[in-house]
């Protein structure tokens, strides 16, 4: 190999080092315009609004549900024992029923409905795990050449 290839081959691995570095200083800057909230904050003003917005009538209205429910509490808990005696003065007969066993396709139904719950659940977590912790192709680290790395 001449000291003219010699020099070609170091400023095409120059001219190389060169653009790679450009193009990591890029995806740097891209990265911190990315996680920069205040930028993005500024840019997106309309949206957090909206957001901020929808979240604080959504809590506005759960607090007022609750508020009403507990106020209510009592008249409705009232109306429904008054029914309940109603009901128990109507029909006595169905105040204390014995209570009827379990019959035993019921009892079958109900064990091969918790095994297959539990295969279907066991199922789904390792699906997700596999897709969750699987690498992606991306996120595997670039291995340099033997050349760079003997340096």
């Amino acid at each position: 190999m001449t000291d003219e290839e010699r020099e070609g081959i170091k400023r095409r691995a120059d001219i190389t080092r060169f653009k790679l570095m450009r193009t990591l200083q890029a995806l740097d800057r891209k990265r911190h315009e990315i996680l920069d909230v205040r930028q993005n904050v500024k840019k997106h003003v309309i949206l957090v609004l909206v957001v901020s917005l929808s979240l604080s009538f959504s809590l506005g209205a759960a607090v007022a549900v609750v508020v009403v429910r507990t106020a209510r509490r009592s008249v409705r808990l009232r109306r429904e024992r008054w029914d309940a005696l109603v009901r128990a003065f109507r029909y006595p007969d169905r105040i204390a029923r014995a209570k009827e066993a379990l019959a035993p396709p019921l009892i079958g139904k109900n064990v091969i409905r918790a095994v297959l719950t539990t295969i279907a659940v066991e199922l789904a977590k390792r699906l997700l795990s596999r897709v969750a912790l699987a690498p992606r192709k991306r996120d595997v680290a670039f291995d340099a050449p033997p050349a760079i790395r003997a340096r």
